[in-house]
């Protein structure tokens, strides 16, 4: 998918439109021109062709330029497919499931090499025995558990985090809902809202589309403005998921280090004792 080409179709569509053609014969002039890959491998798909199309259930001319040149001036490439921030998560993400990664194979090489040998010596001399050795079993088990779980959230997070665009575009499902932040999913509605107002003439009317009013009749350009009120809001989004995001993060680390800590334990602890127990 390419928001770039997305916005270069709608500037095409406007200027075409603006030339006199009908969004069929604009469609048709596009088709001709070969200008369907200019930034990208293949035409539209998935939502930005959802969004796009969407267009030609307008039937007034006028509402079709508002929508081109609305959708031309909100740059959702920088806003949420290209965002800085977004890149940054999965690059966490990425370096929790390296910690995770080398945390499964600590711990197993634990289980089946060292764990057989300080099992012997402790049933030589049971003084070398912690408290918790007996369990380093069940805890093996309960740290596959936790990486599994690790993985998952790795995977859905990113998915999450990789699918923002789609989730501001056609809001998220009654199942995401149950997951989603209620924080985050009144700045996912506001997007939803700024980008989508073009295409809904007989929405409901509510305060954000009096203050719209307000600014047409001001003379102010409604695109330009809509534009920077998109751009403040995913801004908004973006902190509010990067704060979420950092205290996931610390509550997966905290568990995986809490695992971790208590294998150095029982590692060490037999070691410290043997020179007590053969002094």
């Amino acid at each position: 998918m390419s928001w770039v080409q997305f916005h270069f179709k709608c500037r095409y569509f406007l200027q075409k439109t603006n030339e006199g053609l009908t969004l069929q014969q604009a469609k048709k002039s596009f088709e001709k021109s070969s200008l369907d890959t200019l930034y990208s491998e293949k035409d539209l798909t998935g939502v930005q062709k959802k969004l796009f199309d969407k267009i030609f259930h307008l039937h007034n001319i006028n509402d079709v330029k508002r929508a081109l040149n609305i959708f031309s001036s909100i740059n959702l490439a920088e806003s949420l497919a290209s965002s800085k921030t977004y890149k940054s998560i999965t690059n966490k993400l990425s370096y929790l499931e390296v910690v995770t990664a080398v945390f499964i194979t600590f711990i197993t090489l634990y289980k089946l090499f060292v764990y057989p040998v300080f099992s012997e010596l402790i049933q030589q001399y049971p003084a070398l025995g912690g408290d918790f050795f007996g369990l380093i079993p069940s805890m093996w088990l309960l740290g596959i558990t936790v990486s599994v779980l690790t993985f998952m959230f790795t995977f859905s997070y990113r998915k999450y985090i990789k699918n923002i665009d789609s989730l501001v575009i056609n809001l998220p499902s009654k199942n995401l809902k149950l997951i989603i932040p209620k924080k985050i999913l009144v700045e996912i509605t506001k997007l939803n809202k700024i980008i989508t107002i073009p295409l809904n003439k007989n929405g409901s009317r509510d305060s954000f589309y009096n203050k719209l009013d307000a600014i047409n009749e001001m003379g102010l350009d409604e695109s330009l403005e809509l534009a920077s009120l998109f751009k403040h809001q995913a801004e908004k989004l973006e902190t509010m998921i990067w704060q979420h995001s950092k205290r996931t993060f610390g509550f997966m680390y905290s568990l995986v280090i809490l695992v971790i800590a208590f294998y150095i334990i029982q590692i060490y602890d037999p070691i410290f004792k043997i020179g007590v127990v053969l002094g």
